[in-house]
């Protein structure tokens, strides 16, 4: 069993656990505990929007009057009873926070900010996201049972599919995930690979690497993309020998 970040929700894909989460953008669950006391504080919201290469993922920045913030994270969810957190970095410009997890489909979800400072805790007004996007029509058209998760954990799938399984008509091989309701919240068909075997999210949750097998292409590649498909890097030099599969070390 593997863990692909901290603190997200546990999903799995043929034996292997996998929880998408991480710094600055998280796959995660566990509801509202915005816990401390509650100070005399606000948080404004600079930016709300959702990435232009894949309209399922959130970005937030913010700032606050609270003074000496040593935690942070964004609550969301379709309702105000929220369900989801996505930690923040507290490094990153203006607390630059990727919301991962949204369905696809004109879902409209809403958040909050909750910052901490020792024991005062700062949680700013409710606010919502343009409504998601639609996948594209090249992904897959998947059938699960049961239809819905009632009943079973809740989680995360990450798949990968060969172009060669679809035919010559799908443009690329695509990335995507896939919520515990068999939804898409997440996918990357601008690989120019046609062979991808493996996709692997990195430990901070920023990164998804994406590999294609050489049995059919004859060569390995290797390339790392932003969790808001913004910034795509070649790797392939560094994996000249790959096969089948790899591991994320950091």
């Amino acid at each position: 069993t593997s863990y692909l970040g901290q603190g997200g929700t546990r999903s799995t894909r043929g034996g292997t656990g996998s929880a998408l989460s991480g710094t600055g953008g998280a796959i995660g669950s566990g509801g509202t505990n915005a816990g401390g006391t509650q100070s005399s504080c606000s948080i404004t919201i600079k930016t709300k929007s959702l990435s232009t290469v894949i309209p399922t993922v959130g970005i937030v920045e913010w700032s606050t009057d609270l003074s000496g913030v040593t935690e942070a994270n964004i609550e969301f969810g379709l309702d105000t009873k929220y369900g989801m957190t996505a930690p923040v970095d507290l490094e990153e410009a203006n607390y630059h926070t990727l919301i991962l997890g949204m369905k696809a489909g004109g879902r409209v979800y809403h958040f909050r900010v909750v910052a901490k400072a020792g024991d005062k805790t700062c949680i700013g007004q409710d606010n919502t996201l343009p409504a998601t996007g639609d996948p594209p029509t090249s992904l897959p058209q998947l059938t699960f049972t049961p239809t819905k998760a009632d009943g079973l954990d809740s989680g995360f799938l990450v798949f990968e599919t060969l172009k060669q399984t679809f035919g010559t008509g799908v443009p690329d091989s695509p990335a995507y995930i896939v919520d515990s309701d068999g939804e898409f919240v997440w996918w990357y068909t601008k690989t120019g690979i046609i062979d991808v075997g493996r996709t692997r999210q990195s430990y901070d949750g920023k990164y998804m690497w994406i590999a294609a097998v050489n049995v059919l292409s004859g060569k390995s590649r290797v390339i790392r993309v932003k969790m808001d498909g913004t910034e795509e890097k070649e790797f392939t030099s560094e994996f000249a020998d790959l096969n089948h599969d790899y591991a994320v070390r950091s």
